[in-house]
C-alpha cells in the first residue's frame, strides 16, 4: 500500500498524537490528626504512576509553621529519617524514606509512613509538598502536592501528564513528518 505525502504526514501525526497519551504521575496522600495541642500527625500514602515504581520519596514541612518533625512509623522494607525545619535558614523540613527492597511497582500504593510535628498556624495543616525521588542521586524526578484524606477533607486531583519517553518519540515523529513534507 502506497500513501500519498499529504496522507503520510497525517498518519504520523495521529500516531504521534496517540504515543504521547497521559500517563498517570506518582501521588501522595495525607491524612492529618491532631494529637493534642499543637501536635499533629500526618499519615502519608504513597501511590506509583504507571510504568515507574517509587524507591524513594521526601514530603516538605513548612520552615515557618512546622517544629519538632518526628518519624513515627515507617512502612516495612523502608527507611525513613527526618531533617528538621530551619526558620532561620528559611529551609523546609523534611521526612525522607528510602526502599530498602524494590520499591511500589506502578499502581500501587503503600502506607504506612506518618510523622508528627508541632504546627504553629491557627489553621490546621492541610497539604504539603513532595517529591518523587532517584534512590541513587536523591535528585527530584517528580514533585507535587499531597492529596488530602479522610471524610470532608477535600483534597485535590492529580493531573495526568505525558510520559516523557513518550513525548519524545511524538516530537520525533513530528519532526519526521514536517521534514519529509519540506523535501517534497
Amino acid at each position: 500500500m502506497r500513501f500519498n505525502r499529504p496522507a503520510l504526514a497525517h498518519l504520523t501525526l495521529a500516531a504521534a498524537a496517540l504515543v504521547a497519551a497521559p500517563a498517570q504521575a506518582a501521588s501522595v496522600t495525607a491524612g492529618f490528626t491532631q494529637i493534642a495541642g499543637s501536635t499533629w500527625q500526618v499519615d502519608l500514602g504513597v501511590t506509583a504512576g504507571a510504568g515507574q515504581t517509587v524507591e524513594a520519596f521526601s514530603v516538605y514541612f513548612d520552615h515557618a509553621q512546622a517544629t519538632n518533625l518526628v518519624v513515627w512509623c515507617t512502612a516495612s522494607g523502608w527507611d525513613s529519617i527526618v531533617v528538621q525545619p530551619d526558620a532561620a535558614l528559611a529551609a523546609d523540613g523534611l521526612f525522607d524514606s528510602l526502599a530498602l527492597l524494590g520499591g511500589i511497582n506502578p499502581g500501587d500504593t503503600l502506607g504506612g509512613f506518618a510523622a508528627r510535628f508541632d504546627w504553629a498556624a491557627v489553621a490546621a495543616p492541610s497539604l504539603l509538598t513532595y517529591s518523587i525521588n532517584d534512590p541513587l542521586s536523591f535528585a527530584p524526578l517528580e514533585s507535587g502536592t499531597t492529596l488530602k484524606t479522610g471524610a470532608g477533607t477535600g483534597g485535590g486531583t492529580p493531573i495526568p501528564e505525558p510520559a516523557t519517553g513518550l513525548l519524545a518519540l511524538a516530537g520525533a515523529l513530528a519532526a519526521l513528518a514536517l521534514q519529509r513534507r519540506s523535501r517534497h
